[in-house]
């Protein structure tokens, strides 16, 4: 949650950092979810739409298994 806090001020984490978003393992697959509204979530690998954040990760689970670590 701190993240965007870091994005605002332009502050870049080294790779070595074990804080930085790309060491987490879910940062692939929370990299390609994209929220327009509170109920339109959009796939960032197909461009599918869904209406749940939760049904969006049901997807990556059945459609985009080897681009994601789940």
């Amino acid at each position: 949650r701190w993240i965007p806090i870091l994005k605002k001020y332009q502050v870049e984490l080294p790779l070595e950092c074990p804080f930085h978003e790309k060491r987490d393992i879910f940062y692939p697959q929370q990299a390609a979810k994209f929220q327009h509204r509170t109920s339109q979530w959009t796939c960032g690998l197909c461009g599918k739409s869904f209406y749940s954040e939760k049904h969006l990760e049901a997807h990556f689970d059945s459609r985009h298994k080897s681009n994601v670590n789940t």
